[in-house]
């Protein structure tokens, strides 16, 4: 956002369900007053708030930064991440089904099909299998044990490069927080509210997203 400002003289709108970004905005507020405007949701929300913004279409553009962010994975206690033990958290708004609840709520099947669809985790049935029956012996309440469970499966691989519990992790949290459903929608908004000429840039970071 303070680059798009730096660079650009235009009024700017940013959106961000996570809660913690509030503090970011502050400071760019001081920074840019009436040019920025900070909005506390996620973009699938876009038409609407645009809307009470007393703005009907959109005509420099639209940027989309996809996926989990930097300071999301480097706070142990938002459980994004597979290297520090935290809660099994994985919301980015912090409202909502946890992933931890997900996990407890979901069968064997529903749970493999979320660990392929959304991870493309090859043993997706074995880790499903795995938690299911692990999850009521100990409560299944954090990363490490998350993890601990996905390496019982996957012993050969821990001389890949990429972590066991990576795609696993990655499931959960598309699954926890509804991203692919998110980017649809944004797809289809940015249709109706883009003027012609405006841009839809989207940031992308594995192929579910390069694919929708």
């Amino acid at each position: 956002s303070e680059e798009i400002l730096k660079k650009a003289d235009c009024n700017l709108l940013s959106l961000d369900k996570d809660p913690t970004v509030k503090n970011y905005a502050r400071k760019l507020k001081v920074k840019y007053k009436k040019r920025f405007k900070f909005v506390h949701n996620g973009f699938e929300n876009l038409e609407s708030i645009v809307k009470e913004n007393n703005k009907t279409l959109v005509s420099g553009g639209i940027v989309a930064d996809l996926g989990v962010s930097s300071f999301q994975l480097d706070k142990s206690d938002r459980g994004f991440s597979f290297n520090k033990d935290g809660p099994l958290d994985m919301r980015m708004s912090g409202e909502g089904t946890t992933a931890q609840e997900l996990i407890y709520n979901l069968n064997e099947k529903e749970l493999a099909k979320v660990l392929w669809d959304y991870g493309e985790e090859e043993k997706s049935r074995a880790i499903a299998k795995m938690i299911v029956k692990e999850r009521n012996k100990e409560i299944l309440d954090t990363t490490f044990k998350l993890v601990k469970l996905i390496k019982r499966v996957k012993k050969s691989d821990h001389r890949r490069k990429n972590h066991p519990a990576t795609k696993s992790f990655q499931a959960l949290r598309i699954a926890t927080n509804q991203e692919l459903k998110s980017l649809k929608k944004l797809l289809m908004i940015s249709e109706k509210i883009l003027l012609p000429g405006a841009r839809l840039v989207l940031i992308t970071f594995h192929s579910l997203e390069d694919r929708i």
